[in-house]
């Protein structure tokens, strides 16, 4: 069954460069591609001749997007009218959309900050797994694909809890059906001794991993890894650092187009509903970020529907 990509859109400076992450991304995956764009009834003008004429600007918008983005002949466009949280969850159940690709928030407009609202709102309710382009991510796409845009090296954050596993599932389905290299990376930091009351952010260094805690780490990237097809080329990395920096080192080492985080975040901010690292890196990192929480990954099983068996596994590093 082909996968179908969701991707919201609001005029601003970022929205050509969302557009040609989802257009790379569909292209790639063989998937259909829908861009939408919402008008909340506040921003309709007194001079508005009713729904038609709000429609038609933004149909005008969706498609001088698109022909930019470089999808212009093949991709549909929808507008709707209300709010744009429910609106696009609407629209999203109603298309059956499998994934969703959106930017993060601007940089200026109280506009681009409802962005952020809904990108929020997608993550937690849509359902889906939502792919995040934050602004420094998108500013890489301003001018077309970067290097990266081939997306021939994909990185996942694996934590050993079980939306981390899920996470690692989503990211090897997407690597087989890209034939990319898949990178699992676990990050730790050194535990203070007792009596000690260091700072988070000056940990003291009490040496390196034993025997035994390499092993169990080592495992739990073993177990990640056997997600993955036969095909895919697994990669696994231990790194002592905090999460979003070791994520981001492994990044720009592998030269990784996107990366994959589970989160298990419950609360109304946007801190809480990501988990603090899904949080900072979907407003911060370099790459699109794909969030995967508990139940969303499951539609792109359909990316790779012959089971994996286990995948050739490099040593951790």
């Amino acid at each position: 069954m082909t996968l179908r990509i969701l991707c919201p859109l609001d005029p601003g400076e970022d929205a050509t460069a969302v557009a040609r992450v989802a257009t790379s991304l569909a292209r790639r995956l063989e998937a259909r591609l829908l861009l939408a764009h919402v008008v909340e009834p506040t921003a309709i003008t007194p001079g508005a001749r009713g729904p038609h004429q709000v429609g038609a600007r933004g149909r005008g918008f969706l498609e001088r997007t698109a022909l930019e983005a470089g999808c212009g002949e093949w991709a549909q466009a929808a507008v709707r009218i209300g709010d744009p949280g429910s609106a696009l969850e609407d629209l999203a159940r109603r298309w059956g959309a499998d994934l969703v690709i959106c930017g993060s928030h601007g940089r200026r407009s109280i506009r681009a900050a409802l962005l952020g609202s809904v990108s929020r709102r997608l993550i937690k309710r849509s359902g889906r797994a939502v792919i995040v382009v934050p602004p420094e991510a998108a500013r890489r796409w301003e001018d077309g694909e970067p290097d990266d845009g081939t997306l021939r090296s994909i990185v996942c954050g694996v934590d050993g809890s079980m939306v981390g596993f899920e996470a690692a599932e989503a990211a090897s389905h997407i690597a087989a059906r890209l034939g990319a290299r898949l990178t699992l990376v676990h990050a730790y930091l050194p535990i203070a001794p007792v009596g000690f009351t260091t700072p988070p952010h000056r940990v003291l260094d009490v040496g390196t991993l034993t025997e035994s805690e390499r092993g169990s780490r080592t495992r739990l990237l073993s177990r990640a890894a056997t997600l993955a097809s036969d095909q895919t080329e697994v990669t696994t990395v231990i790194r002592e650092d905090e999460v979003v920096p070791a994520l981001e080192w492994v990044v720009e080492e592998q030269r990784a187009g996107v990366i994959v985080v589970g989160s298990r975040g419950r609360g109304k901010l946007l801190s809480t509903v990501l988990g603090s690292s899904s949080a900072r890196l979907a407003v911060s990192a370099t790459r699109p970020v794909l969030v995967i929480r508990d139940g969303h990954g499951a539609r792109l099983r359909r990316l790779n529907p012959t089971h994996a068996s286990g995948a050739p596994v490099s040593e951790p590093r």
